[in-house]
């Protein structure tokens, strides 16, 4: 534990607080109200919802995040989901504030010898795996890929770079990765060699080899074996469920807009439909908690403010955290939430007899009525023709804060969502290069 003071300033230095009603900091907030250099200072509806704020802040801006807690509900306050994410927790007992503060990141070191591999031979087709975006490599990782001309993949939920460099984004890996299902692929010909630039990481599950490099002349002697065509190869669009329909077309419509997926459907939607597409997005790379979405969305808005939010959640999510949806139409968050509706906690809550029966029907609800009383907006599927999607978009734009769009789905798990999402896509792609060109991959 610190003194007052020594806490009130080391609060003080954070980009944002998140915090939560709690008579145990009341004292706190009002001492933090008479501090000149106090940032800003976002109440959510819950220590653990705060500790979303607090993610969702960190892991779009780079910057550190403080949660407040009172000290008997600090267990409460999880680490992060996102590696990236720097939140540190602020406790208070008593007149007493103790500061645990979250490790500084990695720095980026070369490979030691034991970690050094042989280049792969030319039946090998090399990628670049990027570190996450706000790694102290990052500058340098994007300096190379783009000296040497390589197609790069992502494995960071936040990242920039698909949009600003399509040209070498070869797609996202990391999402529910189905090791059977790759390691089959990788089985049946492909064979991919991942370039790991200091900084980056790739999950053990991910099949193929490794090639650590240290430096740009390492990375350039291996582009002579690769591939000059690293475009990415055009994803079908050829959904039948409605709902990634409408988020490709929302992500046309706000080509700028950060997307934020919740848990389940909502989360492999945003995935299919966005994240692999380019689109930048905040999602977690495992299960999203349930609720995520709404607090994670509110403390990104306090890190790009004006920026527009598309949050796709599902209903049974969105009604365990009602009071953080009241959260953004309170701040006037530019965003427009998606709700999936099926009726059921659970999508596979129709599967009878097999182990992922788990769902749980739910009360029926009137969205429009709720959300009228909080002061949002609401729009149904059956009206969301183009037009709809426009007044949408305009409105947002308006600066009116935030509207829902309801959208009905399936109870069952649509096969095109059932699979894993994020390596496939780059396996097609080196498939259809070696099927197009009668080459062997490279």
């Amino acid at each position: 534990m610190t003194d007052r003071a020594q806490g009130l300033a080391a609060l003080c230095s954070a980009k944002l607080i998140a915090t939560y009603p709690s008579l145990g900091i009341d004292q706190t907030l009002a001492d933090l109200d008479h501090e000149p250099r106090c940032p800003p200072v976002v109440v959510s509806s819950s220590e653990t919802a705060a500790g979303y704020v607090a993610e969702g802040f960190a892991a779009t801006s780079g910057e550190r995040v403080v949660v407040l807690v009172d000290g008997s509900w600090a267990h409460c306050v999880r680490p992060p989901l996102i590696p990236s994410a720097r939140v540190d927790l602020a406790s208070v007992d008593g007149n007493q504030i103790e500061i645990l503060v979250a490790p500084e990141p990695v720095r980026a070191e070369p490979p030691t010898p034991d970690q050094s591999v042989e280049p792969a031979p030319q039946s090998r087709r090399f990628v670049v795996v990027l570190p996450h975006q706000f790694h102290d490599a990052r500058p340098d990782a994007e300096h190379w890929v783009r000296e040497s001309g390589m197609g790069a993949v992502t494995t960071s939920s936040f990242d920039s770079f698909p949009r600003s460099d399509s040209a070498q984004w070869l797609g996202r890996v990391g999402f529910m990765a189905d090791r059977d299902l790759l390691n089959a692929r990788t089985a049946s010909g492909l064979d991919v060699a991942w370039v790991l630039l200091p900084g980056s990481e790739l999950g053990s599950s991910i099949p193929g080899g490794r090639v650590f490099v240290a430096s740009v002349e390492e990375l350039t002697a291996l582009r002579a074996e690769a591939e000059p065509d690293h475009r990415a190869a055009s994803l079908a669009e050829e959904f039948t469920s409605p709902l990634p329909k409408i988020l490709i077309d929302l992500a046309r419509r706000l080509p700028t807009s950060l997307a934020v997926a919740d848990a389940g459907l909502a989360h492999r939607a945003v995935a299919a439909a966005m994240a692999n597409r380019g689109h930048e997005c905040l999602m977690t790379d495992v299960l999203t908690p349930m609720g995520w979405s709404l607090p994670a969305a509110l403390g990104a808005s306090f890190a790009h403010p004006g920026r527009p939010l598309v949050v796709v959640i599902g209903d049974g999510s969105a009604l365990g955290a009602v009071t953080d949806l009241a959260l953004l139409a309170a701040h006037a968050v530019p965003a427009i939430v998606v709700i999936a509706l099926n009726g059921t906690l659970g999508s596979r809550a129709g599967r009878i007899g097999s182990q992922d029966t788990v769902g749980l029907e739910l009360p029926v609800v009137d969205w429009a009525e709720l959300c009228a009383a909080i002061g949002i907006p609401v729009a149904t599927h059956e009206q969301a023709g183009r037009r709809q999607l426009d007044d949408l978009v305009a409105n947002l734009e308006s600066g009116s804060g935030p509207q829902v769009l309801l959208v009905d789905c399936a109870i069952e798990l649509p096969d095109e969502l059932a699979r894993p999402t994020g390596i496939p896509s780059v396996d097609d792609h080196f498939r259809s290069l070696s099927v197009d060109s009668g080459r062997s991959l490279r």
